[in-house]
């Protein structure tokens, strides 16, 4: 069964970290290999649970849109993940960065 793993490595002077799935620790030191060409360069390996796996993505995916069009879905699922449903669809045009940057944070994630 396919475990997940947030992989931290340098990237210059910064330390970032990615998600990968593997079949074991190796197997994920591998994809860091083959996808992300940082194997020398990983500080840490940690398995992690797949609902941070997710939040962790749907994180990313908000970090990486132009818009908060582009990313209103990832936006109600990183609310949804956090149990701030509710929030969400009570936030408007004014409060609605509040209420993600709350959920961002019950989740530990940064977008």
């Amino acid at each position: 069964m396919k475990k997940a793993y947030e992989v931290t490595f340098k990237d210059g002077n910064e330390l970032k970290t990615a998600t990968v799935k593997g079949y074991t620790l190796i197997g994920a030191l591998c994809k860091c290999s083959d996808y992300m060409n940082v194997y020398e360069d990983v500080v840490a390996v940690n398995e992690i649970s797949f609902e941070r796996y997710h939040a962790l993505n749907t994180a990313s995916a908000i970090r990486e849109a132009d818009t908060w069009e582009e990313c209103e879905n990832e936006c109600a699922e990183l609310c949804r993940l956090a149990g701030m449903e509710s929030e969400w669809r009570e936030a408007d045009g004014e409060t609605f960065e509040e209420v993600l940057i709350e959920a961002a944070k019950k989740l530990n994630v940064e977008f």
